[in-house]
């Protein structure tokens, strides 16, 4: 369980976040320069909020009250980023194994082949970043999140960059790995059909302002003109 609530003073306004996720994707949408990013790393600890608390699992990663802030290595939240942040000077292995903690490295090399084998990547192990294809990255990206055994994941826009026909199938792959982990999942996109099929809950954010959204019908008319 994901519990959140606090504010961020930003340049042009306030940024305040409320968020409770279960074993379920909570979807943010909205405007670019909305808070979307911000609240994902506030989550995971690259960004330091004004005032609050983020609990995950009832563990404190952050309160304002108790000065406890701890930093995002310790915190077991998986982050996929946009652009991946693959190593272009490392293999799709090693990038796999990037950052796994020390007690993990003794069966680092089985759990990497498992985890790239459940993603369909095993075959691309010794490849590096620029010679595997956009979808192929996001999986890497999305193995290596996962092999920390985060608690939580957050995903920005994750898919934005692919070919509609690989967005579909990695959007299945997404729901799929929620379901098999069990985790909370909190994913920023811009696109509302996609949010429709994977959002247990959708938000929508402007100005740093939550508004939970009724899916289906509330996506089409109250978004779209921000998306312009």
């Amino acid at each position: 369980m994901l519990q959140a609530d606090f504010r961020l003073k930003l340049p042009h306004f306030e940024l305040q976040a409320g968020l409770r996720v279960a074993e379920e994707t909570l979807v943010l949408v909205g405007p670019s320069g909305a808070g979307k990013t911000t609240i994902l790393k506030c989550l995971a600890g690259l960004l330091t909020p004004t005032e609050g608390s983020i609990q995950i699992n009832g563990r404190t990663v952050y309160s304002s009250a108790n000065k406890i802030n701890l930093p995002a290595r310790v915190r077991r939240v998986g982050y996929v980023f946009q652009e991946y942040a693959l190593f272009p000077h490392m293999t799709v292995k090693k990038n796999v194994l990037y950052g796994l903690a020390k007690s993990k490295k003794k069966n680092a090399n089985m759990l990497a082949d498992k985890m790239l084998e459940m993603l369909g990547i095993l075959h691309l192990k010794d490849r590096y970043p620029g010679h595997i294809s956009g979808g192929e990255k996001q999986r890497v990206a999305l193995a290596r999140a996962l092999m920390t055994e985060p608690e939580i994941m957050l995903l920005d826009e994750p898919l934005s960059a692919l070919d509609p026909e690989i967005r579909s199938e990695l959007q299945q792959e997404l729901k799929k790995i929620q379901r098999q982990w069990k985790i909370p999942v909190v994913l920023v996109t811009h696109d509302l059909k996609e949010a429709e099929f994977l959002g247990d809950q959708i938000l929508r954010i402007d100005r740093g302002q939550l508004t939970p959204l009724k899916k289906p019908v509330p996506l089409k008319k109250p978004i779209q003109p921000s998306f312009a």
